[in-house]
């Protein structure tokens, strides 16, 4: 967990890249600009699925943030971290294959 600086206040933790500044939020629980915070994935069920998960607010817009425990090299651990704009679509789309394409034709039988 990363401490903010004494300006920011105490209390603040978990800053991703050190602002302090509010954000504009309709919630009613405050945000800081370039800050996030992660809680343990209590929902795992594979190794794909992200050990830790939260939200970010990035230049004022929010992401979804996902993060792995890993094992380095020379055996020591470190995050894998994974940003998400809450406004993308939650799943990624379906690439088109060529049996897609054989029936994409403009014959209307």
């Amino acid at each position: 967990m990363v401490r903010m600086p004494p300006s920011c206040g105490a209390s603040h933790v978990g800053s991703i890249a050190g602002g302090c500044r509010k954000s504009r939020s309709t919630s009613s629980k405050p945000t800081y600009d370039n800050s996030g915070i992660l809680f343990k994935n209590r929902d795992k069920e594979t190794d794909r699925h992200p050990d830790y998960k939260g939200d970010a607010t990035i230049e004022g817009r929010p992401y979804w943030l996902s993060a792995w425990v890993k094992d380095g090299r020379k055996g020591g651990k470190f995050l894998s971290i994974s940003l998400r704009p809450k406004d993308a679509p939650a799943t990624k789309p379906k690439a088109s294959t060529a049996r897609d394409d054989e029936f994409s034709d403009s014959i209307p039988f």
